[in-house]
């Protein structure tokens, strides 16, 4: 029935909205690699490191009494390389903008732009970190860090489209590293997808953790966060910078973000009536002892 000589919320002006003073983000901030992996100081926008290895074990090693010592065989140490990376975010705020009141305790458009645009950078650098692909650059084309997957060129397995296994990661890759010399605990790096394979793992639902308030006993079907094996312990680690197709096991403390200079905001040079920022850093990647380190590519996507 139609409603007439009232004033109704349809037909009035004026009335102050409803607007939540809270700002809701609806994408990720994890950054694993950056967050867990240690930090190294470089000084150079090329950075090296050497490591070597010794000859195979021998179960005759032996010589005549008495005779004249047999040819030299030295050792030789092998040079690693890579970049630092400039990553960058520019942000440009008029200043109307950043006077004028907002949503959400904002205050400075600038400075809240700065912050944001900080967590972006986290991200970018946290997936290179893993994805990123080596160019030694020049005057017009950017240099590129080497990522964690492609350093890793020692252990690799093909999977040729198949879905990850157990035997992939523990035959494949742990018993390979351990064969190659590498020893200690060390954390796989996947994405989601592959997360849900390993959590498919024989023995997984016979999982039984004592986490209960008064100490219990409860079971945890299909949630596998670490995996011990005779080759080490394992931490699975679910990060969204993994690339779909790739599971990478690494030791732990062996690949370092390798810092020249760290995330800043740099003022430009104003030209209106609007400020000008420049959010701006320059890291790289350390991959120490990639002989131990593994990886397994190739793996179904879904």
């Amino acid at each position: 029935m139609a409603v007439s000589g009232k004033l109704l919320t349809y037909l009035a002006t004026g009335n102050k909205p409803d607007v939540s003073n809270i700002i809701d983000l609806i994408a990720y901030l994890e950054t694993p690699s950056l967050s867990t992996w240690p930090k190294e100081t470089v000084t150079n926008k090329v950075y090296q490191w050497y490591d070597y290895g010794l000859s195979s074990a021998a179960a005759d090693n032996k010589v005549v009494e008495g005779a004249d010592a047999s040819t030299a065989s030295n050792l030789t140490r092998t040079n690693r390389t890579n970049v630092t990376q400039i990553l960058e975010k520019v942000i440009e705020v008029s200043r109307t903008q950043r006077k004028i009141a907002k949503y959400g305790n904002i205050g400075d458009e600038l400075t809240w732009q700065q912050t944001a645009k900080l967590q972006e950078l986290a991200r970018d650098l946290d997936k290179t970190l893993m994805q990123g692909t080596y160019s030694a650059g020049s005057s017009v084309a950017a240099r590129s860090m080497r990522g964690a997957e492609a350093a890793i060129t020692t252990t690799t397995t093909a999977a040729s489209g198949a879905s990850l296994t157990e035997t992939m990661v523990r035959v494949n890759v742990l018993q390979a590293i351990w064969d190659a010399g590498g020893r200690g605990d060390k954390t796989l790096y996947c994405n989601s997808f592959n997360k849900y394979r390993i959590d498919q793992f024989t023995g997984v639902s016979n999982i039984r953790v004592n986490i209960a308030p008064q100490g219990g006993i409860v079971t945890l079907p299909f949630n596998v966060g670490f995996y011990a094996s005779s080759f080490g312990n394992l931490r699975v680690m679910l990060t969204p910078h993994a690339s779909a197709a790739v599971v990478s096991v690494i030791p732990n403390g062996n690949f370092k973000t390798a810092v020249f200079d760290g995330f800043q905001a740099e003022p430009l040079g104003k030209t209106g009536d609007a400020t000008k920022v420049q959010v701006v850093g320059e890291y790289g990647l350390k991959h120490r002892q990639e002989a131990h380190a593994g990886k397994i590519t190739g793996l179904a996507t879904s």
